[in-house]
């Protein structure tokens, strides 16, 4: 803070603020608030002298210094993923769903299963083939067992139970004949199919001559097109009239009016009188955004009604295609019925498929006969000791019998994978943020059937963007401190992870992308949520500090006011005139400044110029000295930080310093005829000075 009053001895310094430093904006600020509101004290107080008050004395002692860079993100989830059915065994139709949009889910946890009645069905099968293929090695294995083993009582008797066991199939393929000859002479059943198929072409005729169905689909989507056309015209109407308003318009003219009450309630907060200057800008900034928001919002909503309306269009329309589609396959089915009754007055008048059941019958008859006469070979065999050639075969027999053993497994397995095929599990442990399937319904590969992300997780993402300008000091694995609206006074912590290579270019802002983590053990955050991001990237622990508005200057050399009480130190200076004209530029230095600011207009200049201060201003002798027991004391400085600056040498704990010089004396329109420092209001600019952002000229 610039000091604004001083005793008969004392000198008026300007603030230090190397190039390197300008970016304190905060410390402009201040001095915007001690000459915009303190200048009318000081005309009353500097014409004597004045105590030191103890808020304006600052004690100095170790702490810490921080640098910080602040920005806006987005909380993300790390994961998101698409589950689908896959596999041989997802062919059916969903039999259960068992999540909902927003449930914690387990990895392992089974989400939702198709009907695996088909694939239960080919489980069944495949375990009884790979039981029979247990038992056909086992017999193969026997047999070999009982060739070497030579003639038994036991073998004999299996044989002989063979051979009766094939006497009872071929007496059973007998009668199963003489059916099948009842039948070719007998039609009476070939009979009943024609009229069985003549009764279904009938119903399926019926069915097809049935249009009603389409008929109100098509009424509905003529009625859901009339509703398109009327939404459309009403959002033609809203952009005719409001134009085309986006939502970052919005916010602009919001965060205009944020601004307006920011200005307004500043200058009402800081002790003036007299009307505020700044009702009327914000009178009209909250009309302007209100009147913006609006005509948005009934955009909004116009276009709302048109995508509605288009939604109940289409569904009318994949009615009235379901109808015509039913109607096509009563159609359809008609030919087939028609097929059918073709094929069944074929077989009434062709003999043929009754002959051909005939002739199969009389093949059984044929096969069992062989059979048995190959169980009564193998009983005759069994009789008699196997020879070595018979070994080798029954040696074979059981290599074919492990063959059938492996395939039937892997048949097996392959039906047990079928079956977890039909049921969707959840890979991670997460949240359902999607369920796209219903029971009954058949899944598509198109839509992910369910979604789920790891926002369940400890610790989620936050998409930073950050101008180029701050990101020379971002890096991996820096502290941040994150803030959200909807938890008010809560800091949420996280780490800088990655810092995305290449900008984008935002509102001609050339900015980066970096990513963080953020700590959501609480389970507050959710995505999606904007944050205000403060990222650390220096910090300093028990360093000897003051704070940043302390620094002075004195020539070239950087410094702080010591207050002293055990000594009577005083120290001489240049005079110094606060003047009220208004310059254009930024908090820049006089026309002999070197500041490195762009802007131009409206600024705060402070800087050692060559003309005396204007009218109205309050000037300090040019013998002046500092109040007794204040002394300038030269300091090295370390480490800048946000509001505070480490001191590496110049000063020792426990010293007594000044936050600024206390008024003694002044005398009001009296322009100053040597070099002094001279104070125009305005705004932050650029161009030249020596101070905050350059460019005040001599104002």
């Amino acid at each position: 803070m610039v000091g604004t009053s001083v005793g008969q001895e004392s000198e008026f310094i300007q603030p230090m603020f190397k190039k390197s430093r300008r970016k304190w904006i905060y410390s402009g600020i201040a001095v915007v608030v001690v000459l915009g509101a303190g200048i009318p004290a000081l005309a009353h107080t500097l014409g004597g002298s004045t105590p030191i008050p103890a808020n304006d004395i600052y004690q100095v002692r170790y702490g810490n210094v921080m640098q910080t860079v602040s920005a806006s993100g987005t909380i993300q989830v790390p994961t998101e993923i698409d589950l689908n059915f896959s596999g041989s065994g997802s062919s059916g139709s969903v039999k259960s769903v068992g999540v909902k949009i927003g449930q914690k889910v387990k990895a392992g946890q089974v989400l939702a299963q198709l009907d695996d009645s088909t694939a239960q069905t080919q489980v069944a099968t495949a375990n009884a083939q790979v039981a029979q293929a247990k038992a056909n090695l086992a017999s193969a294995q026997a047999k070999l067992a009982q060739d070497e083993e030579g003639p038994t009582k036991s073998a004999i008797a299996i044989q002989q139970a063979n051979v009766e066991k094939a006497q009872a199939t071929l007496s059973a393929a007998n009668q199963q004949y003489q059916l099948q000859l009842q039948q070719y002479n007998d039609r009476t059943s070939d009979e009943q199919a024609l009229v069985n198929a003549q009764n279904a072409l009938a119903k399926d005729e019926q069915t097809a001559n049935d249009t009603s169905s389409v008929s109100s689909a098509q009424a509905q989507v003529d009625s859901a097109q009339a509703a398109l056309a009327e939404a459309e015209q009403t959002l033609q109407q809203d952009q005719a009239q409001y134009g085309n308003i986006t939502e970052e318009q919005v916010q602009q003219a919001y965060q205009a009016y944020q601004d307006a009450q920011a200005r307004y309630y500043g200058w009402a907060n800081g002790a003036n009188t007299g009307s505020n200057p700044y009702s009327t800008q914000l009178q009209n900034a909250e009309n302007q955004y209100n009147t913006l928001n609006s005509e948005y919002q009934d955009l909004q909503q116009a276009q709302q009604a048109v995508n509605n309306a288009k939604t109940t269009l289409a569904q009318a329309q994949a009615d009235l295609k379901t109808a015509q589609t039913q109607v096509a396959q009563a159609q359809q089915q008609i030919q087939a019925d028609e097929l059918a009754v073709q094929q069944a007055e074929d077989e009434y008048n062709n003999r043929t498929t009754a002959k051909q059941n005939l002739e199969n019958a009389q093949s059984q008859v044929q096969q069992a006969q062989a059979d048995l006469d190959s169980a009564k070979a193998s009983l005759q065999q069994a009789e008699q000791p196997a020879d070595s050639a018979t070994i080798k075969q029954d040696e074979a027999s059981i290599a074919g019998a492990q063959a059938g053993l492996q395939s039937a497994e892997a048949n097996l397995e392959s039906a047990q994978l079928q079956v977890q095929n039909t049921m969707l599990k959840a890979p991670i442990d997460g949240v359902v943020t999607q369920v796209n399937i219903k029971p009954g319904e058949l899944p598509s590969n198109s839509t992910p059937a369910i979604v789920i992300d790891d926002s369940v997780a400890t610790d989620l993402q936050v998409n930073i963007q950050v101008s180029e300008s701050q990101m020379g000091s971002i890096k991996p694995g820096q502290a941040v401190d994150y803030t959200v609206s909807t938890y008010p006074g809560e800091t949420f912590h996280g780490t800088i992870t990655e810092i995305y290579p290449t900008p984008q270019v935002v509102s001609n802002v050339t900015e980066y992308t970096v990513m963080a983590t953020i700590d959501n053990s609480s389970g507050k955050l959710k995505p999606g949520m904007t944050t205000n991001v403060t990222i650390h990237t220096a910090e300093k622990d028990h360093v000897l500090t003051v704070p940043a508005i302390a620094l002075q200057t004195r020539g070239s050399i950087e410094g702080v006011y010591v207050y002293d009480t055990s000594g009577t130190s005083s120290q001489s200076g240049n005079s110094v005139s606060v003047g009220s004209s208004v310059r254009t530029g930024g908090f820049g230095a006089t026309s002999n400044g070197t500041g490195a600011g762009t802007g131009a207009k409206t600024g705060f200049g402070t800087g050692g110029g060559t003309r005396g201060g204007a009218a109205n201003g309050i000037s300090f002798g040019t013998n002046a000295k500092l109040p007794k027991g204040v002394r300038f004391q030269p300091v090295e400085v370390g480490l800048f930080g946000t509001n505070t600056v480490e001191i590496t040498a110049g000063l020792s704990p426990g010293e007594e310093i000044l936050l600024q010089l206390p008024g003694n004396s002044a005398s009001t329109n009296t322009p100053s005829s040597s070099g002094g420092i001279r104070m125009g209001m305005g705004g932050f600019g650029g161009g030249g000075g020596r101070a905050f952002g350059g460019g005040g000229g001599r104002g």
